[in-house]
């Protein structure tokens, strides 16, 4: 296991799992940079990182976060995870807690430069949390209507 796997098992053990905020300030570098597409009022960078998983951390309990592999390319370190998890503590996306076990994907990349991570970008199976928590319609039809 390379450094930056360790980091990246850091911030999903105690920051996640373990509900520990102060891990992003001790692994993300203060000039972090995050590529996903901020919300209103989530802040930027290592900001929206800590205001993100504190969001997640009010709204569900009883995580289960199951990496299916690291990969470590030089600098870059790169996980694909499950996440399960139950919504049933405060509201999310503007749903109010439903109790419903959520299961979603997801895959992250990270830059590791001086013993921190200093960039990520990722991707998350955001239509299917929506799905779960009743906000997504799925229209079935075929192409002749």
């Amino acid at each position: 296991m390379g450094d930056g796997e360790k980091l990246v098992r850091k911030i999903n053990d105690r920051g996640f799992i373990g509900r520990d905020l102060t891990i992003f300030d001790e692994v993300l570098s203060p000039d972090f940079i995050e590529h996903d597409v901020p919300f209103d009022g989530m802040g930027e960078g290592r900001e929206f990182m800590r205001n993100s998983a504190e969001q997640i951390m009010a709204a569900f309990s009883g995580m289960e976060f199951i990496v299916d592999e690291y990969h470590e390319f030089g600098d870059i370190v790169v996980e694909n995870w499950i996440i399960d998890i139950t919504h049933d503590q405060a509201p999310f996306m503007g749903v109010e807690p439903t109790g419903s076990r959520i299961r979603t994907r997801g895959i992250d990349m990270f830059r590791v430069r001086g013993g921190q991570l200093v960039e990520h970008w990722g991707v998350v199976d955001t239509l299917g949390i929506a799905r779960e928590l009743g906000l997504a319609l799925v229209k079935n039809e075929t192409a002749d209507g």
